[in-house]
């Protein structure tokens, strides 16, 4: 029997605490929704309770944008916005407040606040402002109206001015009609007699003028005479001086040195100078008999031109003049007087400087010798119509080469006065064509000078004459015998 009732009781506890466990939860689960329903409730009116504050706080905060916006003129309801304004009304109350203190207006102009403060507000500082700015239209309206009644008293006094004016003005016309025609006779009278004086004036001037122009021409006829008087006795001075060089200059030049060897081959020689005496290429010598009795004033045998110095008395020169019938020989004399051993040679030039006679100055030329020489120009003449001069005649000058006189005026004037002061300081005048046969200067050519900016083509004398005749050059055209004619640096070569 116990094993029969034994499981059912069993069952019908587990039943009845299963039943009893349902019943707890179902409990529970009400009392849970019952409890969540409050709370909803609580929750949605708090969450309305928050949107209302919500929507009064940004109401709130758009106005007092439009508050800050009012005032300030921007719109900024923050409260770094909101504090700049605070602080700027501070500053402007703080700056008005002398003008609200001492309002001295009428007590109606007054807002209807009163007071500790009830100025300290923009709304009362518009109104003040306004009150004040009526009381100024009315001060402004009141010295309107006393300019205008001074205008009135001043138009006033200009009519009477010109109603005195034009009483005078009809006076005054009265009168100057009156002169007027006394002048106009006057006048007339007056213009009569100017018109006869200025026709016997003007008989007076034209035969004064004709006499005048007489007296110019015949003036310039004498002139024109004395100057061509003046030439010829300067011509005249100058051959009688040339004649008396040609008498006594040998009595006082001397041989600068003579050849000591001829090379025929090469139509050149040595000579006795070099180094030691300062000789430099290019220097040219006019070269004489052995004797050395006709240096500087007997007929030359030929001329030549330094081309090197060998040693310390012995140089190299090319012969750019000889005459077959009478050769250059060694133990013949040379001589120029635009360099001497040991020296520097010191000239002066003046006159038209006329080398080839076509009536054009060869300053640059005689310049470029006498450089060339080593020698020192002390004086030049420039022949352009002024008399000028260029340096002047010194105690080692001891040349003066002269041209032709100049025609014009101031030149021949400065060309006089260069010659008269040569003359006191004892310089020796040498004429422009003994002082070029002296020097040993065979005629007019194009030559270069040697320097740092020289053209090395310029001294190819095959070159150059390829280049000026327009032919092709060909340096390996058959050889020939030297010809008797050498070329310098101032002329070709001649052979007599």
């Amino acid at each position: 029997m116990s094993n029969g009732r034994g499981p059912s009781v069993a069952l019908q506890i587990a039943v009845i605490i299963l039943v009893m466990l349902t019943l707890g939860l179902a409990i529970a689960t009400m009392h849970f929704w019952h409890t969540r329903g409050e709370f909803e409730a609580v929750k949605d009116s708090a969450n309305a309770a928050a949107d209302a504050d919500d929507a009064a706080a940004r109401l709130a905060g758009e106005q007092c944008g439009d508050i800050v916006g009012m005032i300030s003129g921007t719109k900024d309801s923050s409260p770094d916005g909101i504090k700049k304004t605070i602080d700027q009304y501070v500053l402007d109350m703080q700056k008005w407040n002398n003008t609200f203190s001492y309002f001295d207006g009428p007590q109606d102009a007054l807002p209807p606040e009163t007071g500790q403060g009830a100025f300290r507000n923009y709304r009362n500082s518009v109104y003040l402002l306004l009150s004040t700015l009526a009381s100024a239209n009315s001060e402004v309206a009141d010295e309107d109206q006393k300019i205008a009644l001074l205008d009135a008293r001043i138009k006033e006094l200009e009519r009477v001015r010109n109603a005195e004016i034009a009483d005078v003005g009809v006076k005054y016309g009265e009168e100057e009609a009156e002169n007027k025609d006394t002048e106009e006779k006057h006048f007339a009278t007056r213009t009569k007699q100017l018109g006869d004086n200025q026709v016997e004036i003007k008989q007076k001037v034209d035969a004064r003028n004709t006499d005048v122009a007489t007296e110019e021409t015949d003036h310039q006829k004498k002139y024109g005479d004395l100057q061509k008087e003046e030439v010829k006795t300067l011509l005249a001075i100058r051959q009688t001086k040339e004649s008396l060089n040609e008498l006594t200059r040998d009595t006082f030049e001397k041989p600068d040195g003579e050849i000591v060897w001829v090379i025929t081959a090469e139509h050149s020689v040595w000579i006795n100078l070099g180094r030691a005496d300062k000789l430099v290429p290019y220097v040219l010598f006019s070269v004489y008999g052995p004797d050395g009795t006709d240096v500087g004033r007997g007929k030359r045998k030929g001329a030549i031109e330094v081309t090197k110095i060998l040693g310390e008395r012995l140089a190299a020169a090319r012969i750019v003049e000889d005459d077959i019938r009478n050769p250059l020989l060694p133990g013949d004399k040379i001589y120029t007087p635009a360099w001497h051993p040991g020296r520097q040679e010191h000239l002066a030039m003046c006159g038209l400087l006329d080398i080839d006679g076509n009536g054009i100055e060869d300053r640059e030329t005689m310049e470029k010798i006498v450089r060339l020489a080593g020698a020192v120009l002390d004086l030049k003449q420039r022949i352009d119509g002024k008399g000028t001069t260029e340096g002047a005649v010194t105690p080692q000058t001891r040349y003066l080469v002269t041209g032709e006189p100049p025609s014009a005026e101031k030149d021949r004037d400065a060309y006089v006065k260069i010659i008269g002061d040569a003359r006191k300081a004892g310089v020796r005048e040498i004429p422009l064509k003994d002082f070029l046969d002296q020097v040993g200067f065979a005629g007019l050519t194009d030559f270069k000078e040697f320097g740092v900016e020289s053209n090395p083509r310029d001294f190819d004398d095959v070159q150059r004459a390829s280049e000026l005749s327009g032919q092709s050059l060909n340096r390996f055209r058959e050889r020939k015998a030297p010809k008797r004619a050498g070329s310098s640096a101032y002329g070709s070569g001649t052979q007599k």
